[in-house]
């Protein structure tokens, strides 16, 4: 998995052009140190700061490219080697996020609702029927794929879970390396969304979101980011998590919608079921968010 432990935030300058100096901040990271990070960080702002100077544009984009996430690790799960089988991190909106380096979970979402579905549903209100989460053909489109996936391999095991914009499975028959063609076409015969795929083989873990996104719970993105420049941001990100917390009581990320196959699943996968089911209240009859 791709999730350093360390991160810096570190400045370089240097002359521009018209006499005119350059200065670029930048983040380094590393698995083994601070220092490491510092040196990474400081590295990388030379680095681009040069190419502004020469005038070159410089890649754009950050979550889906080569780096790793900006993401505060706030729980591991260690394997029997001690290196950590599944992850907790924090990601840039604030919500917390399971990462799993071998317990592959797929993002799936489901197409636009057709004229007639979101007409139904205008009318069902009128009657005053109510359907919070209104799944529509898009959904059965989408576990059809399950049951042909099913078809195709009798020992595949897969849960199926409902979030409030598309669906999730966790695959509980075996183990997967993301960065794998077979995990890939594993998730693409099953309609992964393809922001997913990529972000998966990039950062060498599948991922699943475990808290509501602020902005569904009534709540703004938080007003820092991890790591934070002084004590002043700190403060005003912990009054924003107040807030957040508060506002994620009651809502459920994710509802299991139903469990295909007779699996035994291996130990990790057992301890990511259990952790995730009860942190994202999968089992229960809340509001999704």
């Amino acid at each position: 998995m791709l999730i350093p432990r360390y991160w810096a935030r570190q400045t370089a300058t240097t002359p521009g052009p018209r006499g005119k100096d350059i200065t670029v901040t930048c983040f380094g990271w590393s698995a083994v140190s601070e220092a490491e990070a510092q040196q990474q960080g400081l590295e990388r702002a030379t680095r681009h700061a040069e190419r502004l100077a020469a005038g070159e544009a410089l890649e754009g984009g950050y979550s889906y490219s080569s780096n790793p996430l900006r993401e505060e690790t706030l729980k591991e799960f260690p394997s029997v080697d001690g290196t950590p089988f599944a992850v907790v991190t924090r990601n840039g909106y604030g919500c917390l996020v399971l990462n799993t380096a071998r317990v592959m979970f797929v993002d799936v979402d489901l197409p636009p609702k057709t004229a007639s579905e979101a007409l139904g549903r205008f009318f069902k209100s009128l009657l005053g029927k109510h359907d919070p989460y209104p799944r529509g053909k898009g959904e059965a489109s989408r576990l059809a794929l399950v049951q042909k996936a099913l078809r195709a391999d009798a020992s595949l095991g897969i849960r199926v879970y409902q979030t409030a914009s598309g669906l999730r499975y966790l695959i509980t028959s075996h183990l997967a390396d993301p960065e794998s063609d077979a995990a890939q076409k594993e998730m693409i015969a099953l309609a992964v969304d393809p922001a997913y795929l990529k972000l998966c083989k990039v950062q060498k873990s599948f991922r699943a979101r475990l808290s509501p996104k602020p902005w569904r719970v009534g709540v703004p993105r938080p007003p820092h980011r991890w790591p934070f420049a002084n004590a002043g941001e700190e403060q005003a990100f912990q009054n924003w998590q107040a807030k957040y917390l508060k506002g994620c009581e009651g809502k459920a990320v994710c509802l299991l919608l139903k469990e295909y196959g007779t699996p035994v699943p291996a130990p990790e996968i057992a301890q990511v079921i259990s952790f995730h089911d009860k942190m994202t209240g999968a089992l229960g009859l809340l509001p999704l968010a």
